[in-house]
């Protein structure tokens, strides 16, 4: 997402660290490896999503990264002031889980490049970008409701 300040520091790299070991067995397993990483807003979910692909390559495993803010059906002020205006607007059908699926699903099928959305908050807009995803063995899909997508090998709260 274009705007959006990932700050990182050596605790998150150690809480990467951690859940590291536990993902061995499915990447010993599969082709092609989907993590979500999901939980409340501000609790570090981008923040892990980077150190464990940070940590991926160092052992020579390439993962790309899939943010679910990228796919809100409205750009970020919009859905903010739809959210303020009725509450009952909070929740899953905010996002395409629909086309986050249908990515997940290419990845794991072996397409080399996912055409998706791409939220900007400084023009309030969602563009498109094309993520490369050829030579990824990895595909993390974060944010707060990434862990109701279907085919994940792995869950992370």
């Amino acid at each position: 997402m274009i705007g959006d300040v990932i700050k990182i520091d050596a605790k998150h790299y150690k809480t990467s660290r951690n859940i590291l070991p536990m993902l061995h067995p499915f990447l010993q397993n599969t082709a092609r490896v989907v993590l979500a990483v999901g939980g409340e807003s501000g609790c570090g979910k981008s923040v892990t999503a980077v150190c464990l692909r940070d940590l991926l390559a160092e052992t020579g495993i390439k993962a790309a990264i899939i943010h679910l803010d990228d796919y809100f059906v409205y750009p970020p002020a919009t859905n903010h002031q739809r959210r303020l205006e009725d509450i009952r607007r909070v929740g899953m059908q905010e996002v395409r889980m629909d086309l986050l699926q249908a990515h997940v699903d290419a990845f794991r099928a072996g397409q080399l490049f996912l055409d998706k959305p791409l939220s900007n908050y400084q023009t309030n807009e969602i563009e498109a970008e094309r993520l490369d995803t050829s030579d990824a063995r990895v595909l993390i899909v974060e944010g707060t409701y990434s862990l109701a997508l279907q085919s994940v090998d792995c869950r992370i709260f």
